[in-house]
């Protein structure tokens, strides 16, 4: 395994360009309940290229977090499939997929760094290289000095570093995100998205975020696709045409809100 971060902004080789990093067939997804059975998602059709950052929004229910858990192939979709690089995701398969969850879920016995390379310790890998992977990816995310902290040590911002570190570690070309910052407060938010944008701006890794935050979403992202109400559908895709790299000025700007807005009539109206 290289230890050069800069290597992996290029493609993997096993994704080329002309294929899609993520494609979603046909997911309709039913649970039961104790008062019957719950239609989640219908026909969900998603087709996401390599490199993209694209936000996930929607309705509170509207089953965002359970699709991006079946891209992670942590839940099974009762009809549809979905795809990495041409092959079907039927299990978590971290070296294909990173999944960084709201709670940072960390291990409050092991350090910092060693959380980071935990992923990579259960791959076999030998321990100098886990950690100096892991002691690279904290210092990326600002935390160059902290490796040796437990997590009780660690605000919550600095344990979200340590999950998107985690979930970087095993350099996979698809990183899913489950509302990562939306326990922080508005100033932690804005700069983590500020951290988030330039490790994938040197990266540019396939994102997949999941947010309330319409103008979190308007500031990461590349397309904006929005669900319906349950049961989730596809209500529309955004493309989302601001310059890069992305300025807090931005946000000031009529186009900015205009884009915010087309995002938020289309959730209003499902509410």
């Amino acid at each position: 395994m290289s230890l050069d971060l800069a290597e992996s902004r290029q493609a993997p080789s096993a994704m080329t360009q002309d294929q899609p990093a993520i494609e979603v067939r046909g997911i309709t997804h039913r649970y039961q309940t104790g008062r019957g059975e719950v239609l989640a998602l219908r026909d969900i059709n998603l087709s996401v290229a390599p490199g993209r950052f694209v936000g996930l929004v929607g309705p509170s229910g509207c089953g965002k977090s359970s699709l991006l858990m079946m891209m992670a192939g942590l839940v099974r979709p009762s009809e549809g499939s979905v795809a990495v690089a041409g092959a079907p995701v039927t299990r978590p398969a971290p070296e294909r997929l990173g999944v960084v969850f709201q709670e940072a879920s960390l291990l409050p016995w092991r350090t910092a760094l060693e959380n980071v390379a935990f992923p990579l310790k259960l791959r076999g890998v030998p321990r100098a290289e886990r950690e100096a992977r892991a002691g690279q990816l904290l210092h990326l995310v600002g935390l160059k000095g902290f490796e040796h902290r437990h997590p009780h040590e660690l605000s919550g911002g600095m344990k979200q570093r340590v999950a998107i570190a985690r979930g970087f570690c095993q350099d996979p070309p698809v990183l899913l995100m489950d509302e990562p910052f939306a326990a922080l407060d508005e100033q932690t938010r804005m700069t983590l998205g500020d951290e988030l944008l330039r490790i994938w701006d040197r990266h540019r890794k396939t994102v997949v975020f999941v947010t309330h935050g319409l103008t979190e979403a308007v500031y990461l992202c590349d397309e904006v696709v929005v669900l319906s109400g349950r049961p989730g559908e596809v209500l529309a895709r955004i493309e989302i045409d601001l310059p890069r790299p992305r300025t807090w000025e931005m946000m000031a700007t009529e186009h900015f809100g205009r884009l915010r807005e087309q995002i938020w009539s289309l959730i209003r109206r499902q509410a």
